[in-house]
């Protein structure tokens, strides 16, 4: 797809291409929301494979609305769009920016082949630890608390 310019598109930064119009800030947008969506793995075994990656993922963060869609805090989680494999990092791009942070808190410290898999988001924010920090808050309580299980078999 080759963009055409023209010199006003070049003054305005607006690109033209098979006759659709976008500007410069769409496309960043565009992409910011594909680098938000995406999930990076590291020290995974050489066996392992985009096939193997895929499931996976697929098992976490299948499609279904975490929460109701009115929680602005609260946003839907989607299944996998696409795996990207290289031979030192995988890339798992999911429908939802969501998915990265409960995918980033369900398979913390699993292991493929005796590796565990390093998983962090592809761009560091501080949203994408939302379903971390509230694990960690729950097994902090649970753990603190020897009677937290007892309010859910008491009479």
């Amino acid at each position: 797809m080759k963009a055409t310019t023209n010199r006003c598109s070049k003054q305005y930064g607006v690109r033209r291409t098979r006759g659709a119009i976008w500007s410069e800030s769409d496309t960043l947008s565009r992409n910011m929301s594909l680098e938000e969506r995406t999930l990076v793995v590291r020290a995974f075994d050489s066996r392992v494979h985009k096939d193997l990656l895929r499931e996976l993922f697929v098992q976490v963060c299948v499609h279904f609305p975490a929460f109701p869609s009115t929680n602005a805090f609260s946003p839907k989680a989607g299944p996998v769009v696409n795996v990207v494999l290289r031979t030192d990092f995988a890339y798992i791009e999911f429908e939802h920016k969501a998915s990265v942070g409960y995918a980033l808190a369900l398979l913390d410290g699993v292991c493929l082949y005796g590796r565990q898999l390093f998983l962090e988001p592809r761009v560091r924010d501080d949203s994408a630890y939302h379903f971390v920090d509230a694990i960690s808050q729950f097994n902090h309580v649970m753990n603190s608390n020897p009677d937290f299980f007892r309010q859910f078999t008491a009479p």
